[in-house]
């Protein structure tokens, strides 16, 4: 059975988005979840 998990995915401003315009924060983190989840999980 697949098990349920938390991925990380960081956005950074400036790579991913080319956003040149944000100094502070560079980017944040901005988790998904994949699989069946019994629970609600805070991310």
């Amino acid at each position: 059975s697949q098990r349920f998990c938390v991925r990380k995915l960081y956005i950074d401003f400036r790579k991913d988005l080319g956003w040149k315009w944000i100094h502070e924060p560079t980017g944040y983190f901005a988790n998904y979840c994949i699989g069946p989840c019994t629970y609600i999980w805070n991310t």
